[in-house]
């Protein structure tokens, strides 16, 4: 009898266990289930946004600097996966328990390594929704390519058309990506002569001085000139007068928008760039 009814007591605890268990994972919120919403994109269908961070270079394997960011709208609590195709021997994923409704931006890691230069398109897919990205393959050992952050963007891209002029000397260093973002650095001096040092962003003549950077991308653009709307210092750290490839880094702020002398400040960090001048 006694067996019985300690059977029956833990019985009722089972049952009101449980009940406690769903009224939190159904009235309260709970995560035990599957995620929904759907992937945020523009006119074009591209992910927004279109945020691609890392340096991607055939032949060398993605790391934990190489992810996507894209926005989300979760319309339903529980745990999620976030994938895109296989493009050129490598993708990204994501996996996780959505605790919050509504937009948030979600983290795709990269695994794989890429096999050959180019541009790459990928498609995101969560649930029935999906987008588009671009992410942009470097060749295997290039020595032409720039790359810069904002925050935490990184910007980068091969360098295509470098220039050299005289009296005075300047160094035009330009580019572009699979974004078709355009960037330009230029450096004078008033030695005549291209050598390794710093080129400060305020005028000191006789002497070397960043004459102006320039940058877009789509909506996203950042300028800078000399001695107005900013103060980029850049160093080249080597030059090879015979093989004509400089190399070097370039860091401090410049202004959102076209016009140097126009937008919002903003600071730009770990600046770099290898070209091949002519």
């Amino acid at each position: 009898m006694k067996s019985i009814k300690a059977f029956s007591f833990l019985m009722m605890i089972a049952v009101i266990l449980f009940g406690c268990q769903k009224e939190y994972s159904v009235e309260n919120g709970g995560t035990s289930g599957m995620a929904t919403g759907t992937l945020k994109s523009g006119g074009s269908g591209e992910c927004l946004p279109s945020s691609v961070q890392g340096v991607y270079t055939a032949g060398i394997a993605t790391n934990a600097a190489n992810y996507i960011n894209v926005d989300v709208d979760i319309t339903a609590l529980g745990s999620y996966t976030i994938n895109t195709n296989i493009v050129n021997g490598y993708s990204f994923s994501a996996t996780g328990v959505a605790t919050t409704l509504g937009v948030q931006t979600i983290k795709l890691n990269a695994s794989g390594t890429p096999v050959a230069n180019g541009a790459n398109t990928f498609t995101v897919k969560f649930g029935t929704s999906q987008c588009n990205l671009v992410v942009d393959v470097l060749g295997a050992g290039s020595s032409n390519l720039w790359s810069f952050k904002v925050g935490t963007s990184l910007y980068s891209g091969t360098t295509s058309v470098s220039t050299v002029t005289t009296v005075p000397t300047t160094v035009s260093i330009s580019g572009t990506n699979a974004s078709a973002a355009n960037f330009s650095l230029v450096l004078g001096t008033t030695s005549g002569v291209l050598e390794t040092g710093t080129y400060p962003g305020t005028v000191v003549a006789p002497g070397k001085v960043s004459m102006s950077l320039n940058f877009t991308e789509g909506a996203t653009a950042y300028s800078f000139l000399s001695m107005v709307g900013g103060d980029i210092s850049t160093t080249v750290t080597t030059y090879d007068n015979v093989a004509k490839v400089i190399e070097g880094t370039f860091s401090g702020t410049a202004k959102t928008g076209t016009l140097p002398t126009a937008g919002t400040t903003v600071t730009i960090t770990e600046g770099k760039f290898k070209a091949t001048l002519p």
